[in-house]
């Protein structure tokens, strides 16, 4: 694969990952319309490593507090392990509550996914399954214009939680967009804009790292040609894009302005579901 190639992959990539208009659903379309396929494995880990190298500097400072957070778990194992299992405990760090709802959230997500990704991307990964799905992810993000804010210091709970993780396990469906749908099942539960945009980002840490490590165990075969050229190159153009889209992103869930983007999403999606014919 070339460089050209590799920037325009690179940029749909950092693109289409965060804004709420469905990466999968932007791939399917440009394979089909464009001619252009993702052809190596290990480009397509490394586009994804940018984005998510991305999220991890946006969100590092709750991402090292989290990581604190549960070095001190261990500590107290080993010094008052009876302290842990108090029910309390878990709650007293709003940074530890935070990386156990990962964990948590992570669940349903890996079950749905592992069960159905697949089956997804041999049945479903058709133009007009895509376009239909991209039609759902704008009503769904027009829906979220009439959620009136809540509080700020409300606390997210394990219910919310694993329902985003859901919603995370099946917006597998080429088309649904992840960062637009789980954003908008936390806001429809209830959960704070800035605290359902981060948890969101989060969430999709461990699920883009455990997707990419399935696809290098599934795929790797040892006969794929490496340019280690492009491969850094792709890194570098996914986190750039992938930063700024995440930035906009973020403004847009703070000022409560997710719904915007949804006519792009009926535009694609017209022209996926139109192309199909």
């Amino acid at each position: 694969m070339d460089y050209i190639q590799t920037l325009v992959l690179a940029i749909i990539q950092g693109l289409t990952e965060f804004l709420p208009v469905s990466s999968s659903g932007h791939l399917v379309l440009m394979e089909h319309v464009l001619g252009i396929h993702e052809s190596g494995l290990f480009l397509n880990i490394s586009l994804h490593f940018g984005t998510l190298l991305a999220v991890i500097i946006v969100y590092v400072s709750p991402v090292k507090a989290m990581i604190l957070s549960v070095i001190h778990v261990f500590r107290d194992i080993c010094i008052t392990p009876s302290k842990v299992f108090n029910r309390h405990y878990w709650h007293r760090d709003p940074n530890l509550w935070m990386a156990v709802l990962i964990v948590l959230g992570s669940i349903p997500t890996a079950i749905i996914g592992i069960l159905f990704l697949k089956f997804a991307e041999e049945y479903l990964s058709s133009m007009l399954v895509s376009g239909v799905m991209l039609w759902v992810t704008g009503l769904l993000l027009l829906a979220t214009r009439w959620i009136k804010p809540t509080n700020p210091n409300q606390e997210l709970s394990l219910f919310q939680a694993l329902c985003i993780g859901i919603m995370q396990g099946i917006a597998v469906l080429p088309g649904l967009s992840r960062s637009g749908s789980t954003i908008s099942i936390g806001l429809y539960l209830g959960v704070h804009r800035n605290t359902a945009g981060m948890f969101s980002f989060l969430l999709s840490m461990p699920a883009i790292l455990g997707a990419e490590l399935l696809n290098l165990k599934d795929g790797l075969t040892g006969t794929e040609q490496i340019n280690i050229g492009a491969i850094l190159f792709g890194i570098v153009v996914s986190f750039i894009i992938g930063y700024l889209a995440l930035q906009i992103l973020i403004k847009l869930i703070n000022k409560g302005k997710l719904y915007m983007v949804a006519p792009y999403c009926w535009l694609i999606g017209t022209i996926a579901v139109l192309h199909s014919f």
